[in-house]
């Protein structure tokens, strides 16, 4: 994390973030010091993926999660969804994961019909999780509260997330990582 750097360096000594261009290190420091999210209207894909590749390097969450939020209702669409898929494996994001694997099962020719789908499919394991997914009607209403570990196993990603936040858990990672989370959390109640 950032904070590491910082505790890491000798005092006195400025200290070296590389790989960070300056726009995105600036966009960071404003969320951490004021929790302002970025307005990320006009930009590229490739640079809200750059924002939110930073914020998962440095741990800042909060807007690892909003600029994800952002990819799913301002950038995901059938023409990007088997990149978007493969980004968000690589980053923990459950969310972007979950509705990527959405818009597959209900477009799957357009999501396949793209250069960007090679990239799934050197993914044996990605491949696997997305043919469970597209066969197993398993996804509750987010209205759903889950009060054993059996129904954890199928909530969608923005009810665990809420659940989880609810319980003042951490909501950041992959959908695995939210439903062992939120089973460890109610087998303890």
């Amino acid at each position: 994390t950032l904070f590491e750097l910082v505790r890491e360096a000798p005092v006195g000594m400025p200290v070296l973030v590389s790989d960070i261009e300056d726009d995105v290190f600036n966009i960071l420091l404003e969320y951490i010091y004021t929790v302002k999210q970025p307005d990320l209207k006009n930009t590229e894909l490739s640079d809200a993926k750059n924002i939110l590749e930073k914020a998962d390097r440095f741990g800042v969450t909060g807007l690892k999660l909003f600029v994800e939020s952002t990819l799913v209702d301002n950038f995901l669409c059938a023409r990007n969804a088997a990149e978007l898929l493969v980004f968000a494996d690589s980053h923990s994001c459950a969310l972007l994961k979950e509705k990527a694997m959405d818009l597959f099962c209900t477009d799957p020719d357009g999501v396949k019909g793209v250069e960007e789908w090679k990239m799934v499919r050197k993914s044996i394991e990605l491949l696997e999780e997305l043919l469970d997914y597209a066969t197993q009607k398993r996804r509750l209403h987010n209205s759903e509260f889950a009060d054993s570990a059996e129904t954890v196993d199928h909530l969608d990603v923005t009810t665990l997330r809420e659940q989880l936040d609810g319980a003042n858990l951490d909501v950041d990672g992959s959908r695995e990582m939210l439903v062992d989370r939120l089973k460890k959390h109610i087998a303890e109640r």
